[in-house]
Formats: C-alpha cells, structure tokens, sequence
C-alpha cells in the first residue's frame, strides 16, 4: 500500500525488498488521497528526494532502495478508496495472475 509516508519506514522498505527477492508480483495500491513531494504528485517518482537511497538497520546498510522499487513503479497503481469497495477489488484482481490449477488428492 503507498500510504503518504511509506518511504519513511525502514519496514515498510524491507518487506518490499523481501517480496523483490522472493520473485513476487507486485501489485502497488495508492491509498486514497495519498500524494507525495512538494508538487503532491499522484504517484511517487522514483529519483524523487522524499525516497531515501538505502535502508539501513542497525547501524548496516542493507539495501538500495531504488533498485528494489524499478519494477513496482512501472506496474500501475490501483487506487484503493474507503468508499468504492466493489471498483477497487475488480481493478485488483485484474491485476493478479491466474490462480494456479488445483486438483484435491483422491
């Protein structure tokens, strides 16, 4: 979810990273209303100031940040409003894979 101030959690950062090196899709969500920069773009931009440039975790830089969200910035958002529950879980599903096929055991 890009919230207004995901960029200032070092957690927040690690789970992206973490989905990244697991082979994840992802799927970015904008919480309505969140903007970021001075100009409250729609969407963040990725060499903006407001993105730090690595994650550091006691003291140890353990990631870049901008390599790890490249790939989510090309994917388009689906907005998430508070109001139009139904609009929003249509424009996510379709925006996820086809669920693998399943057969029970006999």
């Amino acid at each position: 979810v890009l919230s207004d101030n995901i960029f200032e959690s070092k957690w927040c950062l690690l789970e992206l990273r973490t989905a990244v090196q697991f082979g994840l899709k992802l799927v970015p969500l904008r919480f309505e209303g969140s903007t970021w920069g001075p100009n409250k773009n729609n969407f963040p931009a990725l060499d903006a100031d407001y993105i730090p440039d690595q994650v550091t975790v006691d003291g140890v830089v353990t990631f870049k940040v901008r390599p790890v969200l490249k790939d989510l910035f090309n994917v388009k958002a689906v907005e998430h409003s508070r109001e139009y529950d139904e609009g929003f879980i249509s424009k996510l599903v379709s925006q996820l894979p086809p669920l693998p096929s399943f057969s029970p055991p006999t």
